[in-house]
């Protein structure tokens, strides 16, 4: 079961226990109860199935917290992402230092927006 599945499950559940509310017709007073026991029954079997699987699935995250150490994680993750950083920057660096060898910059036009502003003061 999955949670679109459990989801499922207490829709069709919780929608079964409404029935004898909603629709008290199908549920004749004066007779031994029979459809509104059947209803209730399933619905409390869909219901605990899908909190079942809400429980399943919540324990498991708590218990992934609960093994969760920071100091492994940042060992494990920092090295291969500060490599990589490191090595997009120099292929960034390197770019702008070729498009500046074939393009060459106009001396009048400005460059960013704070080297307009010291310019205009």
């Amino acid at each position: 079961m999955n949670l679109r599945h459990a989801v499922g499950f207490l829709l069709v559940g919780s929608v079964l226990a409404l029935i004898p509310r909603i629709a008290p017709g199908w549920c004749v007073a004066g007779t031994t109860g029979a459809r509104e026991a059947w209803l209730q029954m399933m619905s409390l079997i869909q219901i605990g199935m899908a909190l079942s699987h809400f429980a399943r699935r919540g324990f498991r995250a708590l218990v992934a917290l609960m093994e969760y150490n920071p100091q492994q994680m940042s060992a494990a993750v920092a090295v291969p992402v500060i490599g990589v950083l490191a090595e997009a920057s120099q292929v960034a660096i390197r770019a702008r230092e070729r498009a500046r060898t074939f393009l060459p910059r106009p001396k009048g036009l400005k460059t960013g927006l704070l080297q307009s502003q010291a310019r205009a003061a």
